[in-house]
């Protein structure tokens, strides 16, 4: 509603403007102002594990991609791997390119400042 309430006013300034041009900008606008590209080489993901960068932002879970080999692909959770326990999870941090079980580990990776 409130997308739809900004193009109106927008289009009594612009009256060329139409729906799609007026959100495809939208769009553009809000992802370079608040887009963060995620590092994905193991040196630069030591560097971030590390960093308390990874306490702050907007991190979901979201299923491992399947491959080409594996329909239901599987990680290794971070923070079980820690405490020396072997758990294969098929749920993940995009922005942190972790591997994390949803119940638990989720939550104790993105907010303990020690692991």
């Amino acid at each position: 509603m409130a997308i739809w309430n900004a193009f109106i006013l927008r289009k009594k300034k612009l009256p060329n403007i139409d729906n799609y041009d007026f959100r495809m900008n939208l769009v553009e606008r809000i992802l370079e102002k608040f887009h963060v590209t995620t590092p994905r080489s193991a040196k630069q993901q030591k560097l971030q594990n590390d960093c308390p960068l990874r306490l702050t932002g907007r991190h979901f879970p979201d299923l491992v991609p399947s491959t080409s080999s594996k329909k239901n692909a599987s990680r290794k959770c971070i923070v079980c791997s820690k405490a020396k326990v072997r758990r294969e999870i098929r749920y993940q941090c995009n922005e942190c390119d972790a591997g994390l079980c949803v119940q638990s580990c989720f939550r104790k990776y993105l907010t303990a400042d020690n692991l």
